[in-house]
């Protein structure tokens, strides 16, 4: 044993390329250790605590195949279940010629909602439950998904039935402790 050791260290005393590699190993492993560390410990803290509660902001408009036009503004609560819970603030932009509420352009009403957000793939699924003015805003059941930009979502919304609507905007998402 005392001979193969003896055998190593000759052969590398020998040759100054082999000292270098050795000692440059030795660097590349210590200079990778703390990123490597960070990263496991960012992991295994993922998989050990509950996922943060989240606040998201969207902003955008809402487009109906009648005409009818609104900008909307969403806080949505989410749960680390992934429940979520906000409201939506919209405002009439325009109408479809001789609608009823061609009057009342620039009217806010408030749309209360409830559902899921699915963090993994950046889809809120909600549904309203109440309105501050019935004679401005309906109920509808909405699905806006996050891009994959992170910035920028597309939605639709169903009506009595039937996908009649399409949204689109920008979108903040805010880890809450």
């Amino acid at each position: 044993m005392e001979t193969i050791r003896r055998s190593w260290a000759s052969r590398l005393i020998r040759n100054p390329i082999a000292i270098i590699g050795a000692i440059g190993s030795i660097f590349v492993v210590l200079a990778n250790a703390e990123p490597a560390m960070d990263g496991a410990t960012h992991i295994w803290q993922r998989w050990t605590q509950p996922a943060a509660r989240l606040e998201t902001t969207w902003q955008g408009s809402w487009k109906s195949r009648d005409g009818f036009n609104y900008a909307l503004a969403m806080q949505l609560q989410v749960a680390d279940s992934g429940a979520a819970d906000g409201q939506i603030t919209w405002e009439l932009v325009a109408t479809p010629p001789g609608s009823f509420l061609q009057p009342r352009v620039g009217a806010i009403g408030i749309e209360y909602v409830r559902g899921r957000y699915d963090r993994s793939r950046g889809i809120a699924t909600i549904t309203g439950y109440k309105v501050s003015d019935p004679t401005l805003l309906a109920l509808d059941s909405y699905k806006f998904q996050i891009k994959p930009d992170k910035i920028s979502f597309v939605g639709m919304s169903k009506h009595r039935g039937g996908w009649e609507a399409a949204a689109d905007g920008t979108v903040i998402v805010t880890e809450v402790d």
